[in-house]
């Protein structure tokens, strides 16, 4: 049994499965999946398939998928839709993922960034984290539990973050109005 397998072998006995979507068997606590925005940043056509299925595999959400494979075409997406997730890759045609980055955060102080790579996850998540992103995930570690785990953390940081920067703000506006 592999770890994924021990990971949801209990699920399966309180969700029959269905295109891959848990449906309610019989359980009070069951819940609708939440409905999350997804912009997914990838060049290559086999990665993106494998992320959108384990985006489409994931149970507590239920992802809208939109797909850029450029960085020209990621920042046009971003500009005009918002996002609650991008999952973005390391190495793009025009660049790199920290462009995109910059340009979330421009437009959205709410999307949660991750940055996925096939490349040396310490170089990556060293290089995402200083450009601004919640987290980093190697492509091939990518399945349904890990994205799920992963995006509820990036999605927890990135409102704590935005709660401590609105924070801070109201802060330093009362402590100029007392001086």
């Amino acid at each position: 049994m592999t770890s994924d397998d021990q990971l949801v072998a209990p699920l399966r006995q309180t969700y029959r499965f269905s295109s891959g979507r848990a449906q309610e068997a019989d359980d009070p606590t069951y819940r609708e999946p939440w409905q999350l925005r997804v912009l997914v940043v990838e060049d290559q056509p086999c990665d993106f398939r494998m992320i959108s299925r384990a985006l489409g595999e994931m149970q507590e959400f239920d992802a809208a998928i939109s797909r850029a494979a450029r960085i020209d075409e990621a920042v046009a997406l971003i500009e005009t839709n918002d996002f609650d997730v991008a999952l973005i890759d390391y190495r793009l045609p025009d660049g790199t993922g920290d462009e995109v980055l910059v340009a979330l955060e421009k437009k959205s102080s709410r999307c949660a960034s991750i940055m996925v790579s096939d490349y040396s996850m310490a170089e990556v998540s060293l290089f995402a984290l200083r450009a601004g992103a919640m987290s980093a995930v190697s492509k091939d570690d990518v399945t349904p539990v890990l994205l799920e785990t992963t995006i509820r953390f990036a999605l927890r940081n990135k409102a704590a973050r935005r709660e401590l920067s609105e924070t801070q703000m109201a802060f330093d506006k009362l402590r100029r109005s007392i001086l």
